[in-house]
């Protein structure tokens, strides 16, 4: 009997500390959650759909004037000048992706608005869970705590505690002092439920929990969503503004439109100047002249051993390449615009980073917000000039010099949109190659394995795409994509697969690289080929092996999210900073300088093969990991 009541005045004891861990196990959210979930709340729904109803009185009026100016027309000729309709059909098209980006901000405001009211209820009932579990622990300790001062024999009065040594002590009196034997079964039996309820109330709360963070993110992405679609339909009012301003102040309007359409064709002309200024050496710019004898001399040095370049010496401009819309001289672009095509057309969604395919020098930046279509054009030390066309926005100026990868601007396209021309055919990459003054199809120069869709390649290209895959410095002919539609489901299936705890969370791995301008994709195959997302762990949340090197120095990180957050840190510190694809990072690529990883060939075969599974298609070795300019360029936590 001594020995059984004993063992109930031990379990007492362990409650507590049972009790106290309990009451670590579940945290209501942390800062950045509670922070989010504080923006998603205060978003005026109400003001955003007033703002909304504003500008479609404003694009009504706009299209009545239009209308107008129609009358005018037939009234002063008699009938429509077939340039003045081709002109106004492009008007119509802006007009019709208006209505259609209304519809979809619409549709995403509905989706905040019930985003909203879930996380309202979510919280609410986070709230009232939250008081049960407080009101529940109290109650255990209280109970507990009751028990032992029954006598108080083992009860320290001053610090309320169970004093051990006491316990020790008076442990024969233990049985005097709980002798009935039902009454210990009614105890337990009642402290056994104020523990069940605890347990039941906990796992309700981390259900909760889940659910919040789930629509938390989803209100996040749609609010983006939001803001995206408000810009373009703001530059869409702005480009029939401009177009109403160009019709009233011109009086030779069939010249002007005549002008204005053709957009396309002065830029190819002003293109063919400048790549024959280029093939010449007759620069337009002194600094430019010098800067490219320097730039030529230490590319020559730096790549002379660069057998990677040999077969691809330039890299694609914007990932994914999902396809080709428009091909080197298609005969239809012909056809509409009376010359040819001297590039391709790659498919894109609008705004997506547009890279530099070597390095070089920029030597030509057009960048407005009329109706002109937007470019760059970038000399290279090989002889080559890439031209990066129907650009959105772009971040570089002429003379600036530029590396392998690094960002030059965000794709555009869409009608009525900055940068896409009076008369775009859509979104997507408009680029040119040119070696020594020589218009090049952009298909035999890159590498086609990284094509996406290549069953839409035609058969000279499906070929290539093939020799190509083959060809590979590192073999990727066995790799297969994770399971998914998208680029989060094959992320989210791939970290079920490999990472362990923390790490299998992708929302783990979004917080990660928040506010940083590195892909996050990168930093979870960094993880996988550095700890095997967590398997491995050479030091505590070390996941990225971050100051961990050959010499033996290693270095800990107090929580799972402070060492994944240092991944990126690290790329943007002062030995990485300048650096813009994953292949600059080891010694695979990079044979003299700084790098993150020492490996020669396993680092850059483990995070290639990562990247080809989550991407969806086969990452290039000089896949660019940054998806913005870098914020904090050249500083660190740890340099």
């Amino acid at each position: 009997m001594k020995h059984f009541i004993g063992k109930i005045a031990l379990s007492f004891i362990l409650a507590v500390v049972v009790v106290g861990d309990m009451m670590s196990g579940v945290s209501f959210a942390d800062t950045r959650d509670v922070s989010s979930t504080a923006k998603i709340t205060r978003f005026d729904i109400k003001h955003a759909r007033e703002h909304i109803a504003e500008l479609d009185k404003d694009i009504a009026k706009i299209t009545q004037e239009l209308k107008m100016l129609d009358r005018q027309e037939v009234d002063k000729y008699g009938t429509l000048n077939s340039k003045y309709k081709e002109v106004r059909w492009e008007i119509v098209k802006v007009i019709q992706n208006i209505n259609a980006t209304t519809r979809a901000i619409a549709d995403t405001l509905k989706d905040i608005e019930t985003y909203k009211a879930k996380l309202f209820l979510l919280l609410k009932e986070l709230h009232g869970l939250s008081q049960g579990v407080e009101q529940t622990k109290e109650n255990i300790k209280k109970f507990t705590r009751y028990l032992y001062k029954l006598e108080n024999e083992i009860y320290d009065e001053k610090s309320h505690t169970i004093d051990d040594v006491k316990l020790l002590v008076k442990s024969d009196n233990i049985a005097t002092t709980l002798s009935n034997k039902e009454l210990i079964a009614s105890v337990m039996e009642a402290f056994n439920s104020l523990m069940t309820s605890l347990e039941v109330d906990q796992k309700k709360q981390k259900k909760a929990l889940f659910a919040l963070h789930k629509f938390q993110k989803k209100a996040e992405n749609k609010m983006k969503d939001y803001k995206t679609l408000l810009d373009r339909l703001e530059q869409k009012k702005l480009y029939l503004i401009g177009f109403i301003k160009l019709y009233k102040k011109n009086s030779g309007l069939y010249e002007k439109f005549k002008v204005v359409f053709e957009d396309q064709k002065d830029v190819y002309a002003k293109m063919q100047q400048l790549i024959k200024e280029i093939s010449l050496k007759k620069y337009n710019d002194v600094t430019i002249a010098e800067n490219m004898k320097k730039l030529v001399k230490d590319y020559t040095a730096t790549h002379a051993v660069d057998t990677a370049r040999v077969s691809y010496p330039l890299s694609w401009p914007i990932y994914p390449a999902k396809n080709v819309i428009t091909s080197f001289k298609d005969s239809q672009f012909k056809k509409h615009y009376h010359f040819d095509n001297l590039g391709i057309q790659i498919a894109s969604e609008q705004g997506r980073p547009v890279y530099s395919s070597d390095d070089g020098i920029v030597y030509h930046v057009v960048a407005n917000d009329n109706f002109t279509i937007n470019w760059v054009v970038v000399v290279h030390p090989n002889n080559y000039v890439t031209v990066y066309s129907h650009l959105n926005s772009s971040i570089v100026k002429k003379g600036d010099l530029v590396k392998k990868g690094q960002l030059l601007g965000y794709s555009g396209g869409e009608p009525g949109t900055k940068g896409a021309g009076f008369a775009s055919q859509g979104e997507g990459l408009w680029y040119y190659i040119f070696k020594n003054g020589v218009a090049v199809d952009p298909m035999t120069v890159l590498d086609l394995s990284v094509i996406q869709e290549k069953d839409n390649l035609s058969d000279d290209y499906g070929i290539k795409f093939l020799s190509d895959k083959y060809s590979r410095n590192i073999d990727i002919t066995k790799v297969k994509f994770a399971h998914g539609d998208t680029i989060d489901e094959r992320a989210a299936a791939f970290l079920k697969k490999f990472a362990v705890g923390a790490y299998a969370s992708l929302d783990f791995w979004n917080k990660a690289v928040e506010g940083t301008n590195i892909d996050r994709d990168v930093v979870i195959c960094i993880g996988f080929a550095e700890s095997t997302l967590g398997q491995y762990l050479a030091t505590n949340n070390n996941i990225g092996n971050v100051g961990n090197d050959d010499s033996g120095n290693r270095i800990a990180f107090d929580s799972p999210l402070f060492g994944a957050m240092m991944i990126p840190s690290t790329l943007n510190n002062s030995h990485l900073g300048h650096y813009h694809t994953i292949k600059q990072l080891s010694r695979y690529g990079n044979k003299n300088g700084k790098v993150y990883a020492s490996s020669p060939i396993n680092w850059q075969t483990n995070v290639t093969k990562c990247l080809s599974q989550i991407k969806g298609y086969y990452v290039p070795e000089d896949f660019p990991f940054r998806t913005g300019p870098n914020p904090r360029r050249y500083t660190s936590l740890i340099e």
